[in-house]
């Protein structure tokens, strides 16, 4: 409900593409993730929007 009204919006640290790095996009989202230095989330783009 919050987010549908834009009353919280999620904080996002780094968004790792899939499409472009491939594997590297996982290695460095996990690694980013095991350092606790992540400010916010963090995401794997798998694909364009539609």
């Amino acid at each position: 409900k919050f987010i549908e009204t834009n009353k919280v919006k999620p904080l996002i640290d780094t968004v790792f593409d899939w499409r472009k790095d491939g594997v590297e996009a996982l290695y460095s989202l996990y690694e980013k993730s095991k350092s606790g230095k992540a400010q916010g989330k963090l995401i794997l783009k798998i694909a364009d929007e539609e």
